[in-house]
């Protein structure tokens, strides 16, 4: 049975030219046999974290691994951040980058994405609504 991949997109911004590579795998399983937990199934913004953690554990990294597999596109002490964070990042990129050097297949990257968009697009919502609710006082 052969099972399809390739080319999914390249990333733009800060890290132009990264290229995003499905891996021939079954959904959730790269080619190496690793099953990668469902970004789908992630619901809030600590879950999306706990999960991004998870990845890389799965893939078998250290902070540091993943720096260097990122080729220099992200440090140690940034996937640190990025895993510690309490509130989604504001871009892309980083999260991106993350992934893809601990070697999730590039339609999972897709479908984080849409998650990081889905959470971050609730997370502004959300903040609009305090602001609404509790304006700021004048002195």
């Amino acid at each position: 049975m052969t099972l399809g991949g390739g080319f999914v997109g390249v990333l733009g911004g800060r890290w132009p030219g990264v290229l995003l590579v499905s891996a021939p795998a079954w959904p959730g399983v790269d080619a190496g046999g690793r099953l990668w937990p469902d970004p789908l199934a992630v619901r809030t913004v600590t879950g999306f974290f706990t999960v991004l953690a998870d990845v890389r554990v799965i893939g078998g990294l250290t902070h540091q691994a993943v720096g260097g597999r990122s080729a220099g596109r992200i440090s140690a002490g940034t996937v640190s951040r990025l895993l510690n964070c309490s509130s989604i990042p504001a871009t892309w990129g980083t999260t991106a980058v993350h992934l893809l050097a601990c070697g999730v297949p590039g339609d999972q990257i897709t479908q984080w994405q849409a998650v990081w968009q889905r959470l971050r697009t609730q997370e502004t919502s959300a903040d609009a609504g305090r602001a609404r609710k509790f304006p700021r006082s004048r002195p």
